[in-house]
């Protein structure tokens, strides 16, 4: 089973992504939780340089970021997804294919045929079985931005510079992936399931395990 969570900056992927692990952990599952970019040390090392604030005023542009993560991503499914779904665990995976249909495709401008046409080389059959969608106000998500940024002193995440402005555009993205039943290459409608995220922790947690019929 392979269980996705999706979602703009600062949505709580990471909190609900443990929480669930931990039920399904006393459910007597093998569980693995992964992450894109990243998930190998080659991908954690692209996904370094994906993240890192520029220093020479050099950012990726959409086109680079889009071959940047779709190498990591190439290297995660071959080396941990396709390997630890084989073996019978859930994989619990932050962030996939739909993180590029928004961040390099709905905000980058890179056209949809182009993700699509390199995702398909890597991907072939490949579908998650869930993806989250975890949905949350944009003040909320700029708040929790400006909190963790405070906390850590200095952001160096270049996503933790985002503006009001973007992370709206963000959260557009991912909504309409739902709306307009996005197809993934091989034309198949992905399960997408909208997760109202604004609320406590244990609430959105709650949200997510009554969509999934296999946790209960």
């Amino acid at each position: 089973m392979f269980l996705v969570f999706e979602g703009g900056e600062a949505c709580g992927k990471t909190t609900q992504i443990e929480l669930l692990k931990q039920h399904l952990l006393k459910l007597g599952k093998k569980v693995l939780v992964t992450r894109e970019p990243g998930g190998t040390p080659f991908a954690e090392a692209l996904r370094s340089l994906f993240k890192v604030k520029s220093t020479t005023d050099d950012e990726p542009l959409p086109m680079t970021e889009l071959f940047v993560v779709m190498a990591a991503r190439n290297q995660h499914i071959q080396k941990v997804i396709l390997p630890a779904l084989k073996s019978g665990h859930v994989v619990l995976c932050d962030r996939f294919l739909d993180s590029t249909y928004v961040y390099q495709g709905y905000l980058g401008g890179v056209p949809l045929a182009i993700i699509n046409q390199v995702a398909e080389t890597i991907m072939h059959t490949l579908q998650p079985t869930v993806t989250f969608v975890l949905d949350v106000d944009t003040t909320v998500t700029y708040q929790r931005i400006k909190n963790r940024t405070a906390l850590l002193a200095s952001a160096s995440d270049r996503y933790d510079e985002s503006s009001i402005e973007r992370l709206k555009i963000l959260r557009r993205g991912f909504q309409s992936l739902l709306q307009d039943n996005v197809p993934y290459p091989n034309n198949h409608i992905p399960k997408r399931v909208l997760i109202e995220a604004s609320g406590t922790a244990d609430h959105t947690r709650q949200l997510i395990l009554k969509n999934c019929d296999f946790a209960q």
